[in-house]
């Protein structure tokens, strides 16, 4: 639970979550989409997102994780153990994507809480580094990684071909 007057707890999401993860998922999409059209979903979004959380929540090497006030679902990570190229020294890392918080729990550590909860696990898995991207423009989600320690270690450049 986190240490303050809301009461939220951090909790492993389950299959009958799929809606509101969506919902949530959906909402950082579109978010990011505006930022940079290259994140705008597809049509078909719903029903893949869906397949893909379902598929994810039955994995062993992936975990999503929920924050709940009042039973309501209010935020979201998901991650997962990623291999990297054996020949490297670091072939293991723990992948954090889809973090999201609705507004009005935005500020109050509910984010850094989820994080923190993935990292507890990504270190039972014997993981030693965790890695996300954020998109360049989205400055609030740059500030916060930094903040909790992140580093940028490269860049991703995209190339419209005509």
């Amino acid at each position: 639970m986190i240490g303050n007057e809301l009461k939220i707890k951090i909790q492993k999401a389950e299959l009958s979550d799929i809606d509101e993860l969506t919902r949530l998922s959906r909402m950082l999409w579109d978010f990011e989409g505006r930022l940079d059209s290259h994140y705008s979903v597809s049509e078909n979004f719903e029903i893949m997102f869906k397949g893909q959380l379902r598929r994810n929540l039955g994995r062993r090497d992936a975990a999503i994780f929920k924050a709940v006030h009042k039973g309501k679902i209010v935020g979201q990570i998901s991650g997962e153990v990623q291999e990297k190229v054996p020949y490297r020294k670091l072939s293991k890392v723990g992948y954090m994507e889809y973090l999201f918080v609705a507004k009005p729990y935005r500020g109050k550590g509910v984010a850094t809480c989820l994080v923190e909860e993935l990292l507890r696990w990504f270190r039972k898995k014997g993981l030693r580094h965790a890695e996300v991207i954020a998109i360049s423009r989205n400055m609030r989600a740059n500030h916060f990684y930094r903040k909790l320690g992140f580093r940028e270690i490269h860049r991703k450049y995209m190339l419209p071909l005509r």
